[in-house]
């Protein structure tokens, strides 16, 4: 009964009473008893544990690299009966596996024979129940014959294009190598060496002493002859050389000109390129391929723009050698009547005469005054008469021309120099002068510098800027293309065209003479602006101390115009604020110059046409650069675009005449007739009084020669000069007027050969 309820217990609680049985078969050791350490002690494999006290997890540890230990033991032998069977075996297997894999070679080699033979016996089959020569096998010999003979062409042409390619890199090379020689010193010194005759003693003259000394006579004559033979041969020798390098020197020249692309794009370096591309391709498309580029390469299809480019230059070029004859002829006439230092020699003897003249006589000062001042009218009138003449032409001032065929530059800078010419022959006093007055006659000196800067502008493009634009972009010179490009991209950047911001400009500027207000929009126009002159300045400066060849084109370039910004400066804060009798406003000469002058002295008004300027500036460089790109592309025969002399002068020219038109029109002429008024004052003529009580007629204008005759009765009166002593002073300031006149025509010439 006991067992069975035991038993029955057991079956309950089976679950329970396994759980606890397994633990027995992984750790047959484990430890049920309550708490963390107890005493055990067993011998397990030979190996006694201690019996000092050890936690339960250090006995786990010990017990359970004991048994690792113990198994290690047990399968070591057959370990390595097992490892050493393994290396015996390994060499076997690689023995066995190596010809395994040639049998398999041959089988597989075999098996390709024999699906050849089969083909080969399937088409002789096929070739048998065709019949005789009506099957391609039966042609093969003479087709195999045509495939070897095929195969030695080709072989003999790639050692021909070998050969092609070998001829063309050794001409590269030596064509690179006299570049490099043309370009170096030495190059420079074998001319200079030629220049120089040579120093060397003459050896014949100490064979002849030699001979004379022996008493052969007979053979000096021989020996003179065979020196006279060579003598003429090493002539005729150092010419030819002399010849050569000149060729040298001249072919160095042109190529300089060339564009880089030009060595690239010729013969040698096409056909060591296309050589190179049918080696490494060999197919008969890359032949194809190379036969096409060839075929253009000899198509005369551009030859009709290059043709008549090349006429258009020669016809340029004959009327440039006309005109400059012309000039040649006409210089030389002048120069034959009266050389340069004759000339000198007359304007310093009349200079002289003049100073002898006010030192020597009595109110000779003042008379000679006088005479200025009345030279100064008419003068100042033919100066009134070319500035309105150059008011009214408005946009055709651009071609406005003298009688002669000048441009209307030359005759204002002429003009504004006779003036200077004429104040600096006055004599003053800077201490006992009227500041005014000695503010008025710097002013002029500074339209006059102004005037004479134009001028350089005009001069100095011309001559250089011009000539060396088109020699650098014709060369393709980087970094000329590259400062081109980043202009055009600074410009591009703007968001609208310069035309239209230099129209919003000018409505800012009708609004400040219209006294109105300003529109805040066009705000948006003076910050663009300011950005702009910001970049351009970035881009002009460099931080480098090597400039390179497009930073000293725009740099030198922009310069010119800084030169004529900064006279500009000067011009305005010279006669900005003078404080001139409103009375004296009333002469006709005053009025008609104020009538055509811009309002330059206002602050606001300046401050816009600097703007305006600064837009104008980068139109005239971009158009200028933008041309010069167009017509160098006739160079390389893809169009025919010539541009004439007075075309790519043209975006200059129009930044001339608009200068001259808004800032510059009226300010000499009406300083002038001041100066002529202070000059009348300072010889006791009340000119203030006089005006004022002058009746001034419908027109409200007081003639400035009316005043002049006023002032000659009025001081011959007043016995401050006779007029013995004007007509003398007269007379002098001819002399020194004309010979002034003579030296200025050589040199007008000369600046046209230039």
């Amino acid at each position: 009964m006991a067992c069975e309820n035991v038993l029955k217990t057991m079956r309950k609680g089976r679950e329970t009473l396994l759980t606890l049985l397994e633990a027995f078969v992984y750790d047959p050791l484990i430890d049920w008893t309550v708490g963390g350490e107890v005493l055990a002690g067993t011998s397990f494999g030979g190996i006694s544990t201690s019996s000092s006290r050890q936690s339960k997890k250090d006995l786990e540890k010990e017990v359970t690299l004991s048994m690792f230990n113990v198994r290690c033991t047990e399968i070591k032998v057959e370990w390595n009966e097992n490892k050493d069977d393994i290396l015996k075996n390994i060499p076997i297997l690689f023995a066995n596996f190596s010809v395994w894999r040639d049998i398999h070679k041959k089988i597989t080699e075999t098996e390709d024979y024999l699906q050849d033979l089969h083909q080969q016996m399937a088409l002789v089959k096929e070739a048998e129940a065709h019949g005789a020569n009506k099957h391609s096998l039966y042609n093969l010999p003479s087709r195999y014959e045509i495939y070897c003979k095929t195969q030695e062409a080709m072989k003999t042409a790639k050692k021909d294009i070998d050969k092609i390619m070998n001829e063309a890199e050794n001409h590269i090379a030596s064509y690179l190598e006299a570049l490099k020689l043309l370009e170096s010193p030495q190059f420079a010194r074998w001319v200079a060496d030629l220049k120089v005759p040579g120093n060397d003693m003459n050896i014949f003259d100490l064979v002849k002493e030699f001979l004379h000394n022996a008493g052969k006579n007979d053979v000096i004559t021989q020996c003179e002859q065979s020196e006279s033979d060579v003598e003429q041969l090493s002539k005729l020798q150092n010419l030819s050389i002399r010849r050569c390098l000149q060729l040298l020197q001249e072919y160095n020249a042109i190529l300089t000109q060339c564009p880089k692309s030009y060595i690239e794009n010729h013969r040698m370096n096409l056909f060591l390129k296309w050589s190179k591309f049918m080696l490494d391709t060999k197919t008969v498309e890359s032949c194809d391929v190379v036969y096409e580029k060839f075929r253009l390469f000899l198509d005369l299809s551009n030859a009709k723009h290059t043709l008549q480019f090349s006429y258009s230059l020669e016809a340029f070029y004959k009327e440039t050698i006309a005109q400059v004859n012309k000039l040649y002829e006409d210089l030389t006439k002048i120069r034959s009547q009266e050389s340069s230092v004759t000339l000198e020699k007359l304007y310093t003897n009349a200079r002289l005469g003049v100073s002898t003249f006010l030192n020597c006589e009595k109110g000779a000062t003042s008379a000679f005054e006088f005479v200025i001042a009345n030279d100064l009218v008419l003068l100042n009138k033919n100066f009134l008469t070319l500035e309105t003449a150059a008011s009214r032409s408005g946009d055709m001032l651009i071609k406005l021309t003298s009688r002669d065929g000048d441009w209307f530059l030359d005759e204002l800078v002429l003009n504004s120099t006779r003036v200077v010419e004429m104040i600096n022959n006055l004599p003053l006093k800077q201490d006992g002068e009227d500041e005014r007055f000695l503010k008025i006659i710097n002013g002029i000196k500074n339209a006059n510098n102004i005037y004479k800067g134009l001028h350089e502008l005009h001069f100095n493009f011309h001559t250089i800027i011009l000539p060396e634009s088109m020699k650098k972009i014709q060369s393709e010179e980087s970094t000329v293309i590259q400062m081109i490009t980043d202009l055009g991209n600074l410009i591009g950047e703007l968001g609208t065209t310069i035309p239209e911001m230099i129209a919003q400009l000018e409505k800012i500027l009708s609004c400040l003479f219209m006294q109105m207000d300003i529109n805040p929009s066009y705000e948006l126009v003076l910050e663009r602006v300011a950005t702009i002159r910001i970049k351009f300045q970035s881009l002009v400066q460099t931080q480098s101390d090597v400039l390179s060849s497009g930073k000293m084109l725009l740099m030198g370039f922009n310069g010119l115009f800084d030169k004529l910004s900064q006279e500009m400066h000067n011009l305005v804060n010279t006669l900005g604020n003078l404080d001139i009798p409103i009375s004296w406003r009333k002469l006709d000469q005053v009025k008609e110059a104020k009538s055509i002058a811009a309002h330059i002295f206002n602050p606001k008004v300046h401050e816009i046409l600097e703007d305006i300027f600064l837009l104008k500036r980068l139109q005239a460089i971009s158009e200028f650069f933008g041309l010069t790109l167009e017509m160098c592309q006739s160079f390389k025969g893809n169009k025919h675009i010539v541009f004439s002399d007075e075309q790519l002068v043209k975006p200059v020219r129009q930044f001339i005449a608009d200068f001259i038109s808004k800032q510059l029109l009226g300010i000499t002429t009406e300083a002038v007739a001041y100066t002529v008024c202070f000059l009348l004052q300072n010889l006791s003529l009340d000119v203030t009084h006089e005006i004022e009580h002058k009746d001034i007629g419908a027109e409200s204008k007081v003639p400035l020669d009316e005043l002049c005759h006023k002032a000659w009765n009025y001081l011959l009166k007043q016995g401050v000069f006779t007029q013995n002593l004007v007509s003398q002073a007269s007379g002098f300031s001819t002399n020194l007027k004309n010979a002034w006149e003579k030296i200025q025509e050589p040199k007008k010439i000369e600046l046209k050969l230039a």
